[in-house]
């Protein structure tokens, strides 16, 4: 398992953040940007990746509980239901504007590549 200092060494440039007590800084830092994201259990070490072209409409997702709720197959979402958010670290890996939707899966790829992340049932963006 890696760990969110590793991860944080070989991503210099990310930013952390408490989901619970940053929520809105999360919301107001990501406002009409896009990127890939990464959710850390800092319970088990496990973390999966993600991307969106609207990271605010996307991140919506994993305050839902009804949301949560109806998925049977996502492991993070399982995860985040069995767990809490307050078990996890939001890590934003890399957030642009306007970047082509082929871009942001290839930025997503990247780092499914380097971090094989736990979470993720599929490894292709």
């Amino acid at each position: 398992m890696i760990t969110l200092n590793a991860i944080l060494l070989i991503c210099p440039n990310a930013k952390v953040y408490d989901p619970l007590s940053q929520r809105s800084t999360l919301n107001t830092d990501l406002k009409g940007r896009g990127g890939v994201y990464l959710w850390y259990n800092m319970e088990t070490s496990e973390f999966y990746i993600g991307s969106s072209a609207n990271l605010p409409q996307r991140l919506r997702s994993y305050f839902n509980a009804t949301t949560l709720k109806r998925s049977k197959v996502s492991r993070i979402y399982n995860a985040i239901s069995k767990y809490g958010l307050g078990t996890f670290k939001l890590v934003i890996l890399v957030d642009f504007t306007g970047e082509p939707t082929e871009h942001v899966l290839a930025q997503e790829q990247y780092y499914i590549d380097i971090f094989n992340p736990t979470y993720n049932i599929l490894t292709k963006a």
